[in-house]
């Protein structure tokens, strides 16, 4: 299994964790915010985005409505672009809830390098 970082501890992590942690191994969430850094989220540890050590994850999702922002910052911290995942909007609303895990691990995300197709 595959060991992922989720970008995120608000509404939308917690959504991306309790979808992601059937088909990953969540190790951490992640967060900008001081205080959240250090607290747990669903029993996982917060960390701090830029001290977090990358080579030790196979992916980072980005589960949060700054995607342009984050995407950034984790570029400029030297996380490579093949890593980075964003979650999509489904993942974030009720619907999928009870989505079937293996069609929603091939369909609730966006890999990045087709965002990267567009993105200047």
């Amino acid at each position: 299994m595959k060991s992922i970082v989720i970008f995120g501890c608000g509404v939308a992590g917690k959504r991306a964790w309790s979808q992601l942690r059937h088909a990953y191994k969540v190790v951490n969430f992640l967060d900008n915010h001081p205080q959240k850094q250090g607290s747990r989220l669903a029993g996982i540890p917060v960390a701090d985005p830029a001290k977090y050590d990358y080579k030790r994850v196979d992916h980072v999702f980005i589960a949060s409505m700054y995607l342009d922002e984050i995407l950034v910052q984790l570029l400029e911290l030297g996380v490579p672009s093949s890593k980075i995942e964003y979650v999509g909007e489904g993942i974030r609303s009720k619907e999928f809830q009870d989505v079937d895990r293996n069609v929603l691990h091939k369909a609730l995300y966006v890999p990045l390098r087709l965002l990267r197709a567009t993105w200047k």
